[in-house]
């Protein structure tokens, strides 16, 4: 079934002024426009139906149309800055999951899920918090709690990584009571032997960066994946290694 989709840039305009729409076309590559006045409002099954009526103007008539997506979900974006490079690094945020279970969702970070370079924490597919960091295409590692977070419950996630050492720290402790579950604090530590590359791209939060969009744009020009269900609170970037 062919079916058109659209919506204008402000709610009314004064005579003279300029309206804008922006239509999509699902099963179809046409679609007839035209302006009207409806002369009598639809006040339910028992009233008068509308009666339209043509006005005159230039864009009645038939047009070209495609498929235009409209990507949802929210997200918040840092511009690029130097200081996002630096070898050594922490992330910290205090997070609340409401969906840990439905695959991977970024938390934060400059990952690039699109060239697969940067560094950035996130829920695995697994449910559990994890860090990743990528020198580009094959050239990725993970390092996880391996233990999966609750549902909407407040954490404390954190991840160090040591670029002298290639030392990893993660950080997965509940902050508030659940009732009688016997969750505990988690940390977790390796040593990794690959470097992330530096993203010159930006600092995201409940997004990764997929590189340039092939439609409209949150941000920039660029598309996002991953998108988090939750909360987060107090992220904070170190351009050290904490304990």
């Amino acid at each position: 079934m062919n079916r058109v989709m659209g919506y204008c840039d402000r709610w009314s305009v004064a005579p003279g002024e300029t309206v804008r729409f922006m239509v999509s076309c699902l099963g179809g590559d046409r679609y007839d426009a035209a302006i009207v006045r409806l002369r009598q409002p639809d006040a339910g099954p028992l009233a008068t139906p509308f009666a339209p009526e043509p006005v005159a103007a230039p864009c009645n008539g038939s047009h070209g149309g495609r498929m235009q997506s409209l990507p949802a979900g929210s997200l918040a974006v840092v511009p690029a800055h130097p200081v996002f490079a630096a070898a050594s690094f922490s992330l910290v945020a205090y997070l609340w999951p409401t969906t840990p279970t439905k695959g991977r969702q970024a938390i934060m970070g400059t990952w690039n899920e699109a060239a697969q370079t940067g560094y950035g924490i996130e829920i695995g597919d697994d449910g559990a918090l994890a860090l990743r960091v990528g020198a580009g295409p094959g050239r990725v590692a993970t390092v996880s709690t391996e233990i999966p977070l609750s549902t909407r419950r407040w954490y404390l996630v954190a991840a160090a990584f040591d670029a002298a050492s290639g030392d990893v720290t993660l950080w997965q402790e509940p902050v508030n009571a659940h009732g009688f579950h016997p969750e505990l604090p988690v940390s977790r530590h390796a040593t990794l032997v690959l470097r992330p590359t530096p993203s010159d791209g930006p600092l995201t939060f409940a997004a990764w960066n997929n590189g340039p969009a092939h439609g409209p744009s949150a941000w920039g020009g660029l598309a996002f994946t991953k998108h988090f269900n939750g909360r987060i609170d107090r992220p904070r970037l170190a351009a050290a290694a904490l304990d």
